[in-house]
C-alpha cells in the first residue's frame, strides 16, 4: 500500500498514488530517470613483445666478376679476385 503524504490516502498502486498526487495535489510524481548506458570498454593495446616489427629483407651482395659472397656493401674491393665495386648504382 502507498499513502498520500499530503491527505493520508491510501492507494495499491505506485503508479495510482503518481497520478493521485499530480491530479489532486499538483505535485509532479518524480521522473525516472533511465540508467546510463555502460560505455564499451576500450581495445587493449598491444604489448611491445605483440608488435610486428617488418625488417627489410637482407640482401647478398656477391662479386660478379668470381661469384664471391657476401660482400658488404661499401667494399670498394673484392677480397678473393680484386675486383673493384660501384656502389653507386645501387639502392
Amino acid at each position: 500500500m502507498y499513502t498520500c503524504s499530503v491527505c493520508g490516502k491510501s492507494l495499491k498502486l505506485k503508479r495510482s498514488l503518481d497520478r493521485h498526487m499530480t491530479q489532486f495535489h499538483s505535485e509532479v510524481p518524480p521522473a525516472v530517470v533511465p540508467p546510463p548506458k555502460p560505455v564499451p570498454p576500450a581495445e587493449p593495446k598491444p604489448e611491445a613483445q605483440d608488435l610486428k616489427i617488418q625488417v627489410p629483407p637482407k640482401r647478398d651482395y656477391y662479386c660478379v666478376d668470381c661469384g664471391y659472397s657476401p660482400i658488404r656493401k661499401g667494399t670498394t674491393a673484392c677480397p678473393k679476385c680484386g675486383g673493384t665495386f660501384d656502389w653507386g648504382s645501387i639502392e
